[in-house]
C-alpha cells in the first residue's frame, strides 16, 4: 500500500524519513522495508484520524479529517488560533503524531493482533486461592511485560489541543 499524502496519510514517505533522520532510536524505522513504513503511515493517519477533532472538515469530499476549519486555544501562544481552511496539510503536531505512533506500530506489531489470541496465551499477573481473585493478566506470559497500547498517550498528547474540549472526555457547565 503506497502511502499518499492528502488521501491515505498525513505525510509522504519521504517526509518520514527527513523526519527519522533527526531522531534518536530510529534504527527500527531505517530497518524496515519500505512497503511496511508505507503500511504503518497508512495506519497511524488512520487511527489518529478518527479523532473527535474540533471544527469541521473543510469539504466534505476530503478524504481525511484535516484540512479543517476551526478555532483552537493554543497554550504554546497562549491565544486563539483560527485554521481558515486554506492551509492544505495537517498541523506540525499531527504530522509528528503520525511519525511517531507509525514507528511504534513497526516496534510493536501485537497491538493490531486479535486480542483474544493474546488472551487466550495470557499468564495472570496475581492469583489468591482464598477469595479466588485474579488481578490481572499479562498478554505476554511474561511476568516482567506489560502490552503496549494501540496508541500511547504520550503520542495523542501532540496532537490534543486541536481536540474537541482538548481530547478530555469530561465536560463542565460555566454558569
Amino acid at each position: 500500500m503506497t502511502a499518499i499524502k492528502g488521501t491515505n496519510s498525513y505525510v509522504s514517505l519521504e517526509e518520514a524519513d527527513l523526519y527519522f533522520e533527526t531522531r534518536i532510536a530510529n534504527v527500527d524505522w531505517f530497518d524496515s522495508y519500505s512497503e511496511d513504513k508505507e503500511i504503518a503511515l497508512v495506519t497511524a493517519t488512520s487511527i489518529i484520524d478518527n479523532s473527535s477533532w474540533a471544527g469541521r472538515a473543510v469539504s466534505e469530499t476530503q478524504a481525511l479529517a484535516w484540512p479543517r476549519i476551526a478555532q483552537i486555544y493554543d497554550p504554546r501562544l497562549g491565544r486563539l488560533v483560527n485554521f481558515s481552511g486554506t492551509e492544505t496539510e495537517a498541523p506540525l503536531e499531527v504530522r509528528k503524531a503520525t511519525y511517531e505512533l507509525a514507528i511504534h506500530l513497526i516496534q510493536n506489531p501485537s497491538v493490531l493482533g486479535n486480542e483474544l489470541a493474546l488472551l487466550s496465551t495470557a499468564t495472570p499477573n496475581n492469583i489468591r486461592v482464598g477469595g479466588v481473585a485474579i488481578e490481572g493478566l499479562n498478554p505476554s506470559g511474561d511476568q516482567t511485560s506489560i502490552a503496549p497500547s494501540l496508541q500511547p498517550l504520550r503520542i495523542k498528547n501532540m496532537y490534543s489541543k486541536y481536540l474537541n474540549n482538548g481530547g478530555s472526555r469530561s465536560w463542565y457547565r460555566v454558569n
